[in-house]
């Protein structure tokens, strides 16, 4: 497991005993904040998942000053150029330091009106969003009875809707309107330094002149059992072969199936070769739709408004899958599904059956099926330019 993931859930058991000690605010007006902290520690696809929500609540509140609370964890620096976050405070590496910060930070957290903790399982974050003038979050089963303002949690809620309906109680506490809310997250692209690698790259797959489809066969190295097999992806590269361009997209994570893709003589390997930004710039001027596993890598295609074929195991598509109407899916119903609660502190890093049936019965046609959609769609709106 993550040295970092392991770090936060020591200091959260820890400190969250100290919650059922913070006494209950009293007269608590409605007058709208000048100063909101926003807590999200974790992890990259949660955060872009979240901050269409935060675009939401500063047009509702566009005096207001917004900052975010986070770790290194969510990969913060994509995000320093989005103009609703005022600023980013990031914890430290290191249990001695992280500890410190997080001490001197619920000092000064007392200079916020709100704090607003969308974290669903993260019991320390509750406990600094207390130092506030008010505190909101979730009601979930292990947090959330300290909140001002709080909304129940859903686990079968979309996450992406779940952070709206939170932000959307918040602002009908002040009595503020709620404006137009959209899944993407266009301006994460925004003033950032696209690489000359990248450049020439989309410019070699436009150069195809068929659709491109991104392929992610991976997942986070911690959560290495939510991958469809990746013989499976390469048969399903090999029977799209002249429908579109196939390019096979991830990090470091991923570089051990490379080996695997060069031995099937995939033309576009991409793996490891570009950075965040580079990749997300390719989903927003290059690549037409994605399949793959559950992963961050969804999260910043569905950021830039790209169809996805998702295919989910451990965790359900209902609750972290792509929102956009185009999107597909493709999952199989099991008694065990879902192994993932989040919301429960339950996040397995490896199949509690040692099955892995979820993904293993999925069969190259179901996911070729769905693609397919996809694919014919594209097709269409591009014959009508």
């Amino acid at each position: 497991m993550n040295k970092q993931l392991v770090l936060y859930k020591f200091l959260d058991r820890l400190l969250s005993i100290f919650i059922s000690l913070v006494p209950p605010k009293k007269n608590i007006t409605k007058t709208a904040p000048k100063k909101i902290l926003v807590i999200k520690l974790s992890a990259m696809g949660d955060c872009i998942s979240l901050f269409p929500s935060i675009r939401m609540l500063s047009a509702a509140l566009p005096e207001t000053r917004i900052e975010w609370l986070t770790s290194e964890r969510s990969n913060p620096s994509l995000f320093f150029n989005l103009h609703f976050i005022d600023e980013t405070h990031v914890l430290p590496r290191g249990i001695i330091k992280t500890i410190i910060y997080l001490l001197k930070f619920m000092i000064k957290s007392r200079g916020y009106d709100l704090i607003i903790d969308y974290d669903q399982y993260y019991r320390v974050s509750e406990l600094i969003s207390s130092f506030g003038m008010r505190s909101a979050g979730f009601h979930a089963p292990l947090k959330g009875n300290s909140f001002d303002i709080y909304k129940d949690y859903e686990p079968k809620l979309n996450e992406k809707l779940m952070f709206k309906e939170l932000t959307e109680q918040i602002l009908r506490f002040y009595e503020k309107l709620i404006p137009h809310y959209h899944y993407s997250l266009p301006e994460l692209v925004d003033s950032q330094v696209i690489s000359i690698k990248a450049l020439e790259f989309s410019a070699t797959l436009k150069s195809e002149t068929l659709p491109v489809v991104a392929v992610y066969p991976g997942s986070s190295m911690n959560a290495s059992f939510r991958r469809w097999p990746i013989e499976n992806y390469i048969d399903l590269a090999d029977r799209m072969h002249g429908l579109v361009t196939v390019v096979f997209v991830g990090g470091k994570d991923e570089e051990n199936l490379i080996p695997d893709l060069k031995s099937a003589k995939i033309k576009y390997i991409a793996i490891n070769k570009f950075s965040l930004v580079d990749l997300l710039w390719l989903f927003s001027s290059t690549i037409d739709a994605v399949i793959g596993n559950d992963g961050g890598v969804l999260h910043l295609a569905e950021s830039q408004n790209v169809p996805i074929c998702g295919i989910f195991g451990p965790a359900l598509y209902q609750k972290w899958g792509s929102i956009n109407p185009s999107s597909k899916n493709v999952e199989i119903d099991l008694p065990c599904r879902p192994c993932l609660q989040n919301y429960n502190g339950i996040v397995p890093n490896q199949c509690p059956l040692g099955t892995i049936k979820c993904l293993k019965s999925i069969d190259v046609s179901m996911v070729e099926v769905e693609a397919r959609k996809i694919i014919e769609s594209i097709t269409m709106k591009a014959s009508y330019v």
